[in-house]
Parts: C-alpha cells; sequence; structure tokens
C-alpha cells in the first residue's frame, strides 16, 4: 500500500492538482414542496468548488440559523464538487 501511493503521490507532484483552490458558484432559488403551502423553501446551491471540505451557512439577520439541511458533495469528474 505504501509503495502504490508513494508512487502516486510522487507522480502528482508538479500537477496542477497540487495546491489547487476553486471557489464555489453558489445560487440561491426558491422552490415549493407543496403548492398549496404558503411556505417557500429556499435552495442553495455551490458548484465548481476544490478541495471538497466547504462551509456553507445559512444567515438571518447576522446570526446562523439553525436546523439546516445539507445534501453530500458530488464529485464533477472534473476534480470540482458540487453541493
Amino acid at each position: 500500500m505504501n509503495r502504490f501511493c508513494r508512487h502516486n503521490y510522487e507522480s502528482l507532484q508538479g500537477s496542477p492538482v497540487i495546491g489547487r483552490r476553486a471557489k464555489p458558484n453558489v445560487s440561491i432559488s426558491p422552490t415549493k414542496l407543496d403548492p398549496a403551502s404558503p411556505n417557500t423553501i429556499c435552495l442553495c446551491t455551490a458548484r465548481g468548488f476544490y478541495p471538497v471540505e466547504i462551509k456553507i451557512r445559512w444567515m438571518k439577520n447576522g446570526r446562523p440559523e439553525e436546523g439546516v439541511a445539507f445534501g453530500e458533495e458530488l464529485q464533477n469528474g472534473d476534480w470540482t464538487y458540487q453541493l
């Protein structure tokens, strides 16, 4: 395992992947789960970020909102992710 991982790591040295960072493109859109309901849910989508570690917060009047649900990060195939 060490031999395999070390070989792959060494082959990436000097690669544009090492040390790469990409900021997310963020969009917020309203959705209605139930057309009869007066409530609207906001959906936040973050795309094209790298590395996978990202922190997203919903804020209301400058304070973080509680009870927010998040999906899983999905790999885009170009070394970036979306959530």
